[in-house]
């Protein structure tokens, strides 16, 4: 686990903010979208890799991180 500061202000109830490592980051937003979860998004790549921005059902935000 690590923790970050991030320069962004955030209004709601949002505290923390998971990064979930996965193999393929389409297939782990296709299984948490067909357990109620939603994207926020399309997938981003960067230097160190893919990942998508997804919401919990309740709208916390954490995101699915590949390779």
């Amino acid at each position: 686990m690590a923790f970050q500061r991030v320069p962004e202000a955030k209004a709601g109830k949002n505290r923390l903010h998971l990064d979930v490592a996965v193999e393929d980051v389409v297939a782990a937003a296709e299984g948490t979208l067909s357990l109620g979860g939603r994207r926020c998004g399309g997938p981003v790549r960067d230097a160190a890799g893919v990942f998508q921005v997804m919401l919990d059902p309740e709208g916390n935000e954490f995101c699915l991180v590949g390779p």
